[in-house]
């Protein structure tokens, strides 16, 4: 239950539960019919022992695929409906230093922060993409430091593959901020009305 409100456990099991070196791995809590599932997307396989015990029921068994098939049956001008929860932000310049990260608050927002992607992930987005659901997540990174506070943005709809290859990429690296805590992932299934 800590985990379910503060993405920074499933941050550090995830990050514990992997044999070789660091590379950023994208994952999210998704919920499938009143389910909950831990989903991650590695390079290279995962220890999920300690995962299966920490957040698992008895006897559940961590599954893994390999995406390289799918990845190589993604082709331009195929259709596919899909899911994205993301951190939709920007960035505001400041006079010689980063800029600072505001959130995009609005659902007219975040939708057309999505639109935005488009060109660089290499897809277009049918006009019925919608934001499913919208919210702050809070938590601190480590006892008694600072409060991390992120806008999140859930997304479905139904996309078509305009650059096979920029959209293979933005499915292995994931779209916008956030991704230690859940966000980022893209995942797609062939498209069904």
């Amino acid at each position: 239950m800590q985990a379910l409100n503060n993405p920074n456990i499933f941050h550090g099991a995830i990050e514990q539960a992997r044999k070789g070196p660091r590379t950023r791995l994208l994952w999210r809590l998704d919920s499938i019919n009143n389910q909950k599932y831990l989903l991650i997307l590695s390079s290279e396989p995962l220890e999920t022992a300690n995962l299966e015990k920490q957040f698992g029921y008895p006897n559940d068994k961590a599954e893994s695929k390999s995406y390289d098939a799918f990845l190589n049956s993604i082709q331009n001008g195929s259709l596919w409906n899909f899911r994205l929860v993301a951190n939709p932000c920007y960035s505001i310049p400041r006079d010689g230093e980063r800029g600072k990260l505001m959130a995009h608050v609005t659902i007219p927002q975040q939708t057309e922060w999505l639109r935005k992607k488009e060109v660089p992930c290499g897809f277009e987005l049918d006009h019925n993409y919608r934001v499913t659901n919208s919210g702050w997540i809070s938590f601190k990174k480590k006892d008694g430091g600072p409060n991390v506070t992120i806008r999140t943005a859930a997304y479905e709809g139904v996309l078509k593959v305009t650059d096979k290859e920029l959209f293979k990429k933005t499915l292995i690296d994931g779209i916008g901020r956030g991704k230690a805590y859940g966000l980022g992932l893209l995942t797609v299934v062939p498209f069904r009305k």
